[in-house]
């Protein structure tokens, strides 16, 4: 996962679905790429979990789009969010997502389509949505290539600008 260690980004959830996860697969290993506040306290829980050794806290990086595309799968286990850059970088970058149906995200991830979403706090739909997406290296594949699509066909920035002329045009023919 990609974030700010704050609890909005629920970070502990992500910590206990992968090791949820670790049950059904040995060899899991969950990056946490980010930096903040509560970087202690969770790798004081992870200690605590005994998840040390298979959570590996990255800290800030200036090379996420580098590591993104060797990615098994992006989690993001946000209690709110606007629309999460990391799940649209991991999209462009054809990893599959797995992240919390929140209205921002709603509107990127497409359930079953281009990723997974789950409810938010739900820590073994996360584990089971990863858990197939690593059992099934094809799913992965289409899933993170409709993905990619999907960011290129409609979040880029030419899509942007077509859409906000439109609304001006909108809004300039009913002045």
């Amino acid at each position: 996962m990609v974030g700010r260690l704050w609890p909005q980004k629920r970070v502990k959830d992500a910590i206990w679905s992968a090791d949820l996860l670790r049950i059904a697969r040995e060899n899991v290993h969950m990056l946490i790429i980010g930096d903040g506040p509560h970087r202690e306290r969770l790798l004081k829980f992870c200690r605590q979990v005994i998840m040390t050794g298979t959570v590996h806290f990255l800290g800030e990086r200036s090379d996420v789009a580098r590591i993104m595309p060797h990615l098994d799968v992006l989690w993001s286990t946000s209690a709110y969010e606007g629309q999460s850059n990391a799940v649209m970088e991991a999209m462009a970058a054809g990893v599959p997502v797995v992240a919390t149906d929140i209205p921002g995200t709603r509107d990127l991830v497409l359930h079953g389509e281009t990723g997974y979403l789950a409810p938010v706090g739900d820590r073994a739909a996360f584990a089971r949505h990863a858990n197939r997406l690593l059992g099934d290296p094809e799913l992965a594949r289409r899933l993170g290539e409709a993905g990619r699509r999907r960011m290129a066909d409609e979040f880029s920035a030419k899509e942007m600008i077509d859409r906000h002329a439109e609304l001006y045009r909108e809004l300039l023919g009913s002045a």
